[in-house]
């Protein structure tokens, strides 16, 4: 049982929906209610915590679950505790909390810790609003493989943010790099720029048929959602 936690930990930390984690339980003949049963039980695994925490639709329960995974030091229970904190969701808005959770596990390399550290220096929240912070966190989080890093460096150099001079070369090429690790809207920022020309050679051709396939991918992605 301990080796599907660990697999379920891991699609969690890939940011997988619900229905992810019930299909791969049931591809692998595994009973939803006996897995939470398990975990229930076996609450001194950070792992199982945090799939308690996943599963559970009581937001204050669920924060528990977070906070105790994150007592235990567990990397995703420290950053979902500062993103509870963050956002008020199972507990009050604590600006000052969220901000020692998210870099505490920015220490520990979790790249959407990282990404949102960034993103609370760039919009001013729960910390004073910091161009060059946000612009070195969202850096880090890219290096970390974040795809939404990647996105948010090329708004960076497309807008010429104070903090780096405008290059619409650089700006493609940070799209591109979010596009290739299936961020939809990395994608369309790169069907755009192929459709004006901007940071690459235009092509109205190209465009459209990137413009069709990440259609085709929101589509299918509403889809989903809509089991979930």
């Amino acid at each position: 049982m301990n080796e599907i936690i660990n697999k379920l930990y891991d699609l969690i930390c890939k940011e997988s929906s619900h229905r992810t984690l019930k299909d791969y339980l049931k591809k692998n003949n595994h009973d939803f209610k006996k897995v939470i049963d398990y975990c229930l039980k076996n609450q001194e695994n950070s792992n199982t915590l945090i799939f308690l925490a996943e599963v559970e639709k009581n937001q204050i329960k669920a924060f528990e679950y977070y906070k105790k995974a994150a007592e235990l030091k567990n990397v995703e229970g420290i950053f979902k505790t500062g993103y509870c904190y963050n956002f008020g969701i199972g507990v009050d808005e604590d600006d000052k909390k969220a901000m020692i959770y998210l870099k505490e596990s920015v220490k520990l390399e979790h790249p959407k810790a990282t990404f949102l550290t960034g993103m609370c220096y760039y919009h001013g929240e729960s910390v004073e609003e910091d161009k060059e912070k946000a612009f070195f966190y969202l850096k880090k989080s890219a290096k970390l493989g974040y795809d939404r890093g990647f996105y948010k460096l090329g708004e960076f150099y497309a807008l010429g943010e104070g903090i780096v001079d405008k290059n619409e070369y650089k700006a493609f090429e940070y799209y591109q790099k979010s596009a290739n690790l299936g961020y939809i809207r990395g994608k369309v920022k790169v069907a755009w720029c192929y459709k004006i020309g901007r940071g690459v050679k235009q092509d109205e051709e190209k465009a459209y048929m990137l413009f069709k396939k990440t259609s085709e991918l929101q589509i299918s992605q509403k889809i989903v959602n809509s089991f979930n």
